[in-house]
């Protein structure tokens, strides 16, 4: 059940319930803002049609900073990607002003796996040459064993317009220090004609279209599987870590460290 499932994340449900209607709501009232003010390519590049590809991706990239700068002004915070403080690290995940505990703070972007195809006897070995390539960490696995692939390769040709679906880029905590967010599962509905405006914020497609005797029979209808970013603790102006919970059963990198001993047991029933 959700309460057993928040439970073990250590966040209360009522709690998470709150702040997730409480920002589903000022969502909406951007969203019905930037409705009436709409942000376009043209307004931040000008009239000159963009050609060139490395041009389009810096413009997509001031939309979405615009756009960020939108939620900040209404909701408190944003997120932006920028160099990790934490040594050779790469890119990391910053929050940009204050957020509570239990607010989303990010969406992971990408192709959806269905439970269904996830758990075939034969996924692994069909799909190991598809998912070889993960050196950046950026599959992940819901508790429900649907898979978000937010892999480069996974997003190439697939423009969205949320500019927090850059959750992939929240580092794991360096050593002695613990991470303040986690990933936790997210089902977008969409059941009515105003929802329909939201789909364009749904930075996720289907690797495989779910199956109709599938789980997604008696859950209803959900328009995409997803996973979302949320913090266990107050932040402020400071990077987001996420604890990556990596598999005992494997080989880890060395700057990988264990945050979180009883979690992982958790995760991985060990």
């Amino acid at each position: 059940s959700l309460d057993k499932l928040y439970e073990k994340q250590h966040i209360s449900f009522r709690l998470q319930k709150r702040q997730q209607m409480l920002h589903i709501m000022k969502v909406k009232k951007w969203n019905d803002f930037t409705l009436n003010e709409e942000i376009s390519d043209k307004d931040i590049s000008g009239n000159n049609s963009i050609e060139e590809d490395s041009e389009k991706n810096i413009s997509e990239q001031i939309l979405k900073f615009a756009k960020g700068s939108l939620l900040k002004k209404y909701l408190g915070y944003s997120v932006l990607s920028l160099p990790s403080s934490i040594e050779n690290a790469g890119r990391g995940l910053f929050v940009d002003g204050r957020a509570d505990v239990g607010s989303i703070v990010a969406f992971f972007p990408g192709q959806v796996w269905p439970r269904e195809y996830v758990v075939e006897k034969d996924f692994e070995t069909k799909m190991l040459h598809h998912f070889a390539n993960d050196d950046n960490y950026e599959l992940s696995l819901r508790y429900d064993d649907v898979l978000i692939d937010s892999r480069k390769e996974a997003l190439e040709g697939h423009y969205h317009n949320n500019p927090w679906a850059i959750a992939q880029f929240a580092n794991h905590p360096p050593p002695n220090k613990m991470y303040n967010c986690r990933p936790v599962m997210c089902n977008y509905m969409i059941d009515g004609d105003n929802d329909e405006l939201l789909k364009r914020f749904v930075p996720n497609t289907y690797a495989r279209k779910p199956k109709f005797l599938g789980p997604k029979l008696i859950e209803g209808d959900v328009y995409m599987h997803g996973l979302v970013l949320l913090t266990t603790r107050d932040v402020c102006n400071e990077e987001l870590l996420m604890n990556y919970r990596l598999s005992p059963k494997f080989e880890n990198p060395e700057w990988y460290t264990v945050c979180d001993e009883e979690e992982n047991k958790k995760r991985w029933g060990v």
